[in-house]
């Protein structure tokens, strides 16, 4: 047997205690059933709405509307169109629901509108 034939067999023997060892210790925790269970649970469900916005008139406008949307937790993206002056808001709805987001876009100044849902 040749001193590589010999490095090589050590190798393997070592990597495979290695292998056992993590198999022993639990590396595997993450795929029990606990573990999935709680991925489960946290599960977001996520909805779209697009809200009219009346009173924006510039960048800036939109910038604090979006900035205010932005604050509310639950709150994943906010897109805010001055041509179209609405803001398409997309959220947790285990969260927050869309009488809060319209509360947001009040608070900040700007009269909202009634929210329809985005596909």
């Amino acid at each position: 047997m040749t001193n590589r034939t010999r490095s090589l067999g050590v190798f393997i023997g070592v990597v495979s205690v290695i292998a056992a060892f993590a198999l022993s210790t639990g590396c595997r925790r993450e795929t029990t059933a606990a573990a999935q269970a709680t991925t489960t649970d946290t599960k977001v469900t996520t909805r779209m709405i697009a809200v009219p916005v009346d009173g924006m008139i510039c960048q800036v406008c939109s910038g604090t509307v979006k900035r205010a949307l932005k604050k509310v937790d639950g709150v994943q993206d906010a897109e805010i169109s001055l041509e179209k002056r609405n803001a398409v808001i997309r959220y947790d709805d285990r969260k927050v629901n869309a009488d809060q987001l319209a509360q947001a876009i009040k608070d900040a100044g700007f009269k909202p509108g009634a929210p329809t849902t985005v596909q």
